[in-house]
């Protein structure tokens, strides 16, 4: 199982659009195969914060993840939109 959280700040002004976009991707890879799960969040007391939690069945179902093209698209229509240069990721080990 491959378990992490993404985190990343809509620049000032971008809020609505990042929301948007996530939610259509999230809905979209929800029917990858090997998607466990994809959620996305908007901070409750700053709404530029975002965090997706994303789990998938092994390394080869995340490695086949990011090479979609749906993926793809998010990661290269992100950057202008928030402060990092990406999605600032965290990989998670289970305990």
């Amino acid at each position: 199982m491959i378990a992490l959280v993404a985190r990343f700040t809509a620049r000032e002004g971008s809020e609505t659009e990042v929301a948007w976009r996530i939610g259509a991707l999230g809905k979209l890879v929800r029917s990858d195969p090997g998607t466990v799960q994809f959620r996305a969040f908007q901070d409750r007391d700053d709404a530029r914060r975002f965090v997706v939690w994303e789990q998938y069945e092994d390394e080869s179902a995340f490695r086949e993840h990011i090479a979609m093209p749906h993926v793809v698209t998010f990661n290269g229509l992100l950057p202008p939109l928030i402060e990092e240069p990406s999605s600032v990721l965290e990989f998670l080990g289970e305990i």
